[in-house]
């Protein structure tokens, strides 16, 4: 059997640090309800937002937070 582990937009990066090290990746994609792929977040990422937020984003800020902040394809 294969686990899908999904991160939702109004998770916090504290919730997608504790996913990952749980499953043991450094990436894991971010969906909506309807799991349609909103992007897709990195422990850099989520790193980057911290140190740019303080670390009180650790708790306070949600994914689509993060994702707002990630550059976008054209």
């Amino acid at each position: 059997m294969t686990t899908s582990i999904q991160l939702l937009p109004s998770d916090t990066i504290g919730d997608a640090f504790g996913q990952m090290e749980t499953a043991g990746v450094i990436a894991l994609p971010v969906v909506d309800r309807k799991r349609r792929i909103l992007g897709t977040v990195t422990e850099a990422d989520l790193r980057r937002h911290v140190a740019k937020h303080g670390r009180g984003s650790m708790f306070s800020s949600t994914l689509d937070r993060v994702l707002e902040d990630l550059p976008r394809a054209a």
